[in-house]
């Protein structure tokens, strides 16, 4: 269940990334920087797959940058959700203010339906 877990989360995030440089369009000779948000449970009830969502958000990250070396610069920024909706609604606002162009995540509902609620609102 767990590599099932990974592998769902590095499609997701390569795809999430996809999408990201879609929206850009073209860019300038200078690489562009793009941050991505990771809504991760490093703590909660399912903490223990953490380290696993942030490989697979890497090794995504890393694909990107390997693939976009001339145009785009990703960085991921990882923020706790606790699987909390509270927890994450802050977490999203610290992506939000960070400067994320997207956000992967939440892992649990409850955490998702809290970081909607900011992220939706400032177009993240």
């Amino acid at each position: 269940m767990k590599n099932s877990l990974n592998l769902k989360w590095i499609v997701s995030t390569v795809l999430l990334g996809i999408l990201v440089v879609s929206m850009l369009g073209c860019q300038e000779d200078e690489p562009t920087s793009v941050k991505i948000g990771l809504l991760s449970p490093e703590t909660g009830p399912i903490a223990q797959f953490a380290p696993g969502f942030s490989d697979a958000a890497n090794v995504a990250i890393d694909e990107l940058n390997t693939t976009h070396v001339d145009d785009f610069t990703f960085e991921l920024i990882i923020a706790d959700t606790g699987c909390d909706e509270t927890k994450a609604g802050t977490s999203a606002q610290t992506l939000v203010d960070s400067g994320v162009r997207a956000i992967a995540g939440a892992a649990c509902s409850g955490a998702t339906q809290g970081a909607i609620a900011v992220a939706a609102p400032a177009g993240v």
